[in-house]
């Protein structure tokens, strides 16, 4: 694959900020690779380390095969409010967070559509977070667990359609459980709950 990656992060192409490995890698001021004004990105065997992908107020991402690890805060955003025309297709892809300061995956505002399938979403507050009227047009055979808050959750308006199948959504020790705000799925159309 190919590696996106912070200066500091010695594990990928060397030491190439000639420090000798003194400084460990971190997230950095620039948080995200950001794609806006309708623009396009596409990720296929891409690995992007200690950033996030962000589409702010316009745009289109198909991140495929991916992962995206250590971000500073969402491995993936989608609008930043009030928003028009963002839509992301994750597929047979990796989102981890390190802490739970974030949620993992979050989208914020009209015209937000996030599609994810074959993916894994885990150790964030919430793994899927749609709010502000973004809209879950599908999960499915994915994996999200290991969030504090909630595995997918709705808030102020998000909506998600009833193509919410086959997956494992486990989140043991989230406060507010798998779900928030919206139909628990455990049980149903092939979802699960189990380590």
């Amino acid at each position: 694959p190919v590696i996106v990656t912070v200066p500091t992060d010695d594990t990928a192409g060397g030491d190439t900020d000639a420090d000798g490995g003194a400084d460990l890698p971190t997230g950095s001021s620039s948080p995200w690779i950001a794609v806006s004004g309708g623009g396009t990105l596409q990720f296929e065997s891409v690995e992007v380390r200690y950033r996030g992908v962000d589409l702010t107020t316009s745009g289109t991402a198909t991140i495929a095969a991916s992962a995206v690890r250590h971000a500073p805060q969402e491995a993936l955003r989608l609008g930043a409010g009030p928003t028009t025309n963002v839509t992301a297709i994750v597929t047979n892809s990796l989102l981890v967070k390190d802490a739970a300061d974030w949620d993992v995956v979050a989208g914020y505002g009209d015209g937000v559509h996030l599609a994810m399938v074959n993916s894994t979403v885990t150790g964030g507050r919430t793994g899927i977070l749609l709010d502000q009227n973004a809209r879950l047009e599908r999960l499915v055979n994915s994996i999200v667990a290991f969030n504090t808050l909630a595995g997918v959750g709705l808030t102020h308006g998000g909506t998600a359609s009833t193509d919410v199948r086959h997956n494992d959504v486990y989140n043991p020790g989230a406060t507010i459980g798998n779900y928030m705000n919206m139909q628990d799925y455990t049980g149903l159309q092939g979802n699960i709950s189990a380590d």
